[in-house]
């Protein structure tokens, strides 16, 4: 498959559903050797048809797939992207940052794509900034919120974004950012100059698109306005 993919152009992979090997019945005895394996010739072969080991790795907190990640460095931190679910977005930026808490030491988390159009793409490109992960968007071909985009672009195309891993800060872990009704995410990052901190108003929800399918009512369209302050 690698063969043809990059036969077709394409310069790198995101495989996903990793840490359901250990799931198989053929790996239930020895989950550890087989993910070892299962890295080891998934990684030859990315490196074989991607030069840079182009590949994300997804699906994959177990630890028996982190500690496997031996030549490939970025791992996805999160839920899925769901594109035109509001309430869905909070929860994915929190599941991100505390995520990256844990990740961090071992990989790059990635915070996944967004749509550049999306009714919480402000949102998602401000946390993609600050993330230090990568930053790209799955707009359809013509379908972009240009001026959005180029606000995450700097004049010599670079991508905008911090130099470090994205992380909550200290009064942040140990609370509900997401329904206690009062704390705002705080996710510290440093850059080349200075040091890097967004604040984010997460207030209102739960499952988000999963609650929808659980018919859980729970789930607020919009947070309330909350305030808080950064020290210097």
């Amino acid at each position: 498959m690698h063969t043809y993919l990059a036969s077709c152009g394409i310069d790198g992979v995101k495989v996903d559903c990793q840490s359901t090997l250990g799931l198989l019945p053929s790996c239930t005895a020895d989950p550890r050797s087989q993910s070892e394996r299962h890295h080891a010739a998934l990684e030859a072969s990315v490196a074989t048809h991607f030069p840079g080991n182009h590949m994300i790795n997804c699906m994959c907190h177990s630890t028996e797939d982190l500690y496997r990640m031996k030549d490939t460095a970025v791992a996805r931190a999160s839920e899925d992207f769901w594109p035109n679910d509001e309430s869905s977005s909070r929860p994915h930026i929190a599941q991100n940052a505390y995520n990256s808490l844990f990740m961090a030491p071992l990989v790059l988390p990635d915070w996944d794509m967004f749509q550049s159009t999306d009714v919480s793409a402000r949102l998602h490109a401000m946390a993609r900034a600050v993330s230090g992960g990568p930053v790209y968007v799955s707009d359809k071909p013509g379908c972009h919120d240009v001026q959005l985009l180029r606000q995450l672009v700097l004049p010599d195309g670079s991508i905008y974004r911090a130099a470090g891993v994205g992380r909550p800060t200290l009064d942040c872990l140990f609370v509900d950012v997401l329904r206690d009704g009062v704390s705002l995410l705080k996710v510290w990052n440093v850059n080349a100059v200075t040091l890097v901190v967004g604040v984010f108003n997460l207030q209102g929800d739960c499952q988000g698109a999963a609650a929808v399918k659980q018919q859980d009512p729970a789930g607020d369209t919009l947070p309330p306005s909350h305030h808080n302050s950064v020290p210097a």
